[in-house]
């Protein structure tokens, strides 16, 4: 389980053009001048590690729809903290090919990601649903990991 932070957290809020970064006290709250995308980075990132854990969990329990679906936001939070780590704002796009390339990731990356980026439609509305059996799930669990992989490799975390 993740732990909490214990004394300051750092929320990005986005209101149309406008980022700011405010970080909150104990009993106090004051906005940061200082943009520091480091805790933002570290909580996409620890999303998408608890993600692959719950992907894990309910490929076990054969919840084959549900364990696709988590690993790729597992690999798309993962993803999105690479590139908040390197443009420091937050990309709102679902294609992980379109966020492996824009943060350089090898050739292989980009293909394990279109492998996983179908999970994300397909697992979501009923009239492109599509039924997983166990081998294309453990599949799309794999190759998940694996950018997590290198992600936390890119990342030195």
């Amino acid at each position: 389980m993740r732990e909490r932070p214990s004394r300051k957290q750092y929320i990005i809020a986005s209101t149309s053009n406008i980022r700011m970064l405010y970080a909150y006290e104990h009993e106090n709250s004051e906005v940061s001048t200082e943009v520091n995308m480091k805790p933002e980075v570290k909580n996409w990132f620890e999303q998408a590690e608890h993600d692959i854990d719950v992907a894990e969990y309910n490929f076990d329990g054969n919840m084959l729809d549900v364990a696709a679906f988590y690993s790729q936001q597992a690999a798309e939070k993962a993803l999105k903290s690479l590139y908040i780590s390197k443009f420091n704002e937050l990309w709102r796009v679902h294609d992980l090919v379109r966020i492996a390339k824009r943060v350089e990731a090898p050739t292989k990356i980009v293909r394990l990601c279109a492998k996983i980026t179908p999970a994300y439609t397909s697992t979501r509305y009923p009239d492109v649903c599509k039924e997983y059996d166990r081998r294309d799930v453990e599949d799309i669990l794999r190759s998940a990991k694996e950018v997590l992989e290198w992600v936390k490799l890119d990342l030195n975390l």
